[in-house]
């Protein structure tokens, strides 16, 4: 799965190598939130975000790496089946922030060919509308997944509720939750306008969290 985490990952950095031949040398870089462009700059500065996506697969590769050394050294069968768990569900997040940040890339891409060439002032797409609603199905898709993980000690909120037992993991860890999250999620980024939805859900989702990890 570490192979697959890096092929997802390296996928933006040759997109963005063949579409920058077909780019104006300056394009829209930075928007308010509004929609304005509000900075325009070298069509190269299109692989910065290839780049953080990379660093971002490696900081996983490296926590999946402990994980996986922890499960060859481990004196019982239980830690060994929950530091292989552990290293299974840390490359599934890889895999899924991956895809989402790539998603998210494309588009980018996409909407400042299209401004560049219109010579507009506008963003053509919302990004941050589009990465709510990422957002949202990479909850969904995590959730149906989490459901079916096994306790570990690195997803999840760990209480010692939470790490009674696995239908406690199931129930108490947040994971039965995350699908219906990502569907009010992504129902909040197309109702609200797009300079309130990123802001509106990250209050709503701090807070329920903040109350959340309290009660748990």
């Amino acid at each position: 799965m570490k192979k697959i985490m890096w092929i997802v990952a390296m996928i933006p950095v040759v997109v963005t190598s063949v579409v920058l031949q077909f780019m104006p040398d300056i394009i829209p870089m930075h928007h308010d939130l509004e929609g304005n462009t509000d900075r325009w700059g070298s069509k190269t500065e299109s692989f910065i975000f290839p780049v953080i996506i990379l660093f971002i697969t490696l900081f996983w590769h490296l926590l999946i790496y402990v994980f996986e050394k922890k499960s060859k050294n481990a004196n019982t069968e239980k830690e060994q089946m929950e530091a292989k768990s552990s290293a299974k569900v840390l490359c599934v997040v890889g895999i899924s922030q991956a895809i989402m940040f790539g998603i998210m890339h494309y588009f980018i891409l996409y909407s400042s060919w299209i401004q560049a060439n219109a010579g507009g002032e506008h963003a053509v797409i919302d990004i941050a509308k589009v990465s709510c609603i990422l957002c949202g199905i990479i909850f969904i898709v995590l959730g149906n997944f989490m459901t079916k993980a096994k306790r570990n000690a690195v997803v999840g909120v760990r209480t010692v509720w939470s790490m009674h037992n696995d239908n406690t993991w199931r129930r108490r860890a947040g994971h039965a939750r995350a699908p219906a999250q990502g569907r009010r999620r992504i129902r909040r980024a197309v109702s609200y306008p797009v300079e309130q939805a990123g802001i509106i859900i990250f209050r709503l989702d701090f807070s329920r969290r903040v109350v959340y990890t309290v009660l748990t």
